[in-house]
């Protein structure tokens, strides 16, 4: 996108948009601390990109790929902003070395965060399941209607999206989501993730896929919910579930959709990626 075109997007949709947000993240819910600020700056941004989203899907998409190459654009020292620290440093992010370290990271990587939270809480088989209800637009409602008037910390947060959290989300079986909040939240990567080795076989009237995810330029401990689509005979990819990327390199099975040809990985791109 031309600087030109993104100015136009960002002063004229996504800033008014965004301050008018603040009255319900900012205003309403407070944040606890320094290191819960990106929240609200984070949900505000998000609804504003939400809200664009609904009117024209292509400047969405414009916007959240500026705001990854923001992170990965070099600072006067020569690294990466994305190397200015996590979300949960504030305004702390912000130096000599990172001149917009707060603005790069604490807007736009919190709203690439919020992104992945709501594609992975609102997967296209729990939306089937839902018909077609948001589950992360209800639970933001209900943690705006629960913390009015109160501080929300990034803790406080995680534990709201908690409650009947999906089967394909439980890292290790657990009930948690603190898998993402210690590898992304309070983590920087920008992960490089590829498929490899893949193969589709019937077993017992069921197509099965395996294969290997290698995420690399990230730590070792970074786990990774990665959507796999399947290409098929259907005009679009269908979707076929989620398997974590656990580290540098993990092998994955998934039961596809019968025609299932080739597996894509997460082609809307809803992962902050390389």
């Amino acid at each position: 996108m031309a600087d030109r075109d993104y100015e136009t997007l960002l002063y004229d949709q996504l800033m008014p948009s965004h301050e008018i947000s603040h009255q319900w993240w900012g205003d309403a819910v407070l944040w606890k601390s320094y290191r819960d600020q990106w929240l609200m700056e984070a949900l505000a941004n998000y609804c504003a990109l939400s809200e664009i989203r609904a009117q024209h899907a292509e400047n969405f998409r414009l916007l959240m790929e500026h705001f990854r190459q923001d992170l990965l654009r070099s600072a006067p020292d020569g690294r990466s902003y994305r190397d200015a620290g996590p979300v949960t440093l504030g305004l702390r992010l912000a130096s000599s070395k990172f001149p917009n370290g707060y603005e790069v990271v604490a807007y736009e990587r919190g709203s690439w965060l919020i992104h992945m939270l709501e594609t992975m809480l609102d997967s296209p088989r729990r939306a089937k399941e839902t018909a077609g209800d948001s589950h992360f637009l209800f639970l933001l409602r209900g943690i705006q209607r629960d913390y009015a008037g109160r501080e929300l910390s990034t803790l406080d947060f995680q534990h709201a999206l908690e409650p009947d959290l999906p089967a394909d989300l439980r890292y290790e079986g657990k009930p948690s989501l603190g898998w993402f909040f210690e590898g992304w939240v309070n983590g920087t990567a920008v992960p490089r993730i590829e498929m490899k080795n893949v193969r589709i076989s019937s077993r017992r009237g069921r197509l099965l896929a395996t294969g290997t995810l290698e995420q690399q330029e990230a730590p070792n401990d970074l786990v990774t919910s990665v959507p796999l689509y399947a290409l098929t005979s259907a005009a679009q990819p269908v979707y076929a579930g989620r398997v974590f990327a656990d580290g540098a390199e993990s092998s994955f099975h998934l039961t596809v959709p019968a025609g299932t040809r080739k597996l894509l990985l997460d082609p809307y791109q809803t992962i902050l990626r390389r």
